[in-house]
């Protein structure tokens, strides 16, 4: 945990934007066989946005967790690039958390990843 702690306090002062005093921890999981394409896509979307992000991963099991710093008036396109990311990881067979739990921001992905008849 002292790494994964460490990973978000990096991102907030590895980013060169002095104006994001925020930053977003999410994670999801993919096939290993999926996870350079979906980390590679998911890059891109955040870097698209002007929200690089910084990946802290434990790549063995698929799981990456996404660190993005933002500030407030980012929040709205950081929020659509993290749902994006989601969308990635469900359309490779993955999972919308690999390990943050669902909780009240994942909820809303329940659906798409487990169908209705599960929900």
């Amino acid at each position: 945990w002292e790494a994964r702690r460490g990973c978000f306090f990096a991102a907030k002062d590895w980013n060169d934007r002095p104006e994001a005093d925020n930053v977003y921890p999410g994670d999801c999981c993919v096939p290993l066989s999926s996870l350079p394409d979906v980390i590679s896509q998911t890059e891109a979307v955040f870097n698209g946005c002007g929200l690089p992000p910084i990946m802290c991963c434990h790549i063995a099991d698929g799981n990456f967790h996404l660190l993005v710093p933002y500030n407030e008036s980012e929040r709205a396109t950081m929020m659509a690039c993290d749902k994006k990311a989601v969308e990635l990881a469900l359309a490779a067979g993955g999972t919308c958390t690999g390990e943050h739990g669902v909780g009240l921001g994942k909820m809303k992905y329940m659906k798409a990843e487990h169908g209705d008849v599960h929900v």
